[in-house]
């Protein structure tokens, strides 16, 4: 079997299909000022599964460990029987400053947390724009890299349309955590260039006033 798994895990499957029948939506608590968007944070995704999860003999254990490969975030669902599940996501911050770190490291924590019991947080998860997010319906899998950055034509299109808004170029490094424009996370791209369209033609609109 898989070292992500235990080598049964009927009874976990069990539990955790009851456990998902009865999770809540969690509630969008938060805010991303850049974008204009709300997302769900990590308290509010606990709050919104943890009971039902105990009830069924769940509980998720999320702890850091570095091989020669790097550094990784393990988190791994357990079920009253000895059965269980991981997953391995690999620490990739763009910036290591410690406000940026532990940005990072919430964000990974509670994507990780997320994506292996399947906690429902209604559309995209706007908060995702600092890291790139895998897919729910993927199992759990070894993650490498975890974030999958613009391609180069995506940065000259960016580049393009920032050419003269300086200040709307810093708004966007800041508001994605990142050290250069270069490091933006992929599904950003298309939410990022329309903000930057929406800025730009504010700012072109109070030149003609």
């Amino acid at each position: 079997m898989s070292q992500l798994m235990s080598d049964q895990i009927d009874q976990l499957a069990t539990a955790l299909a009851k456990a998902q029948g009865e999770m809540s939506v969690a509630g969008k608590n938060q805010k991303n000022p850049f974008f204009k968007s709300n997302y769900a944070d990590f308290e509010a995704i606990i709050a919104a599964s943890r009971p039902a999860l105990s009830k069924y003999g769940l509980s998720v254990v999320q702890s850091p460990f570095a091989t020669e490969a790097g550094s990784f975030l393990e988190t791994v669902l357990l079920h009253s029987s000895g059965q269980w599940i991981k997953s391995r996501a690999m620490h990739q911050p763009a910036k290591t400053d410690v406000q940026s770190l532990s940005s990072y490291n919430t964000y990974l924590k509670r994507m990780c947390y997320t994506s292996l019991i399947g906690v429902a947080v209604g559309d995209e998860d706007d908060d995702g724009n600092k890291a790139s997010e895998p897919s729910r319906n993927e199992p759990p899998r070894y993650q490498q890299p975890l974030v999958e950055k613009i391609s180069n034509d995506q940065l000259e299109q960016l580049e393009n349309e920032l050419d003269g808004y300086p200040e709307i170029k810093s708004k966007v490094v800041s508001a994605l955590n990142l050290e250069r424009l270069s490091d933006m996370p992929r599904p950003a791209f298309l939410k990022a260039l329309n903000r930057i369209r929406e800025l730009a033609q504010q700012e072109q609109e109070l030149k003609k006033r």
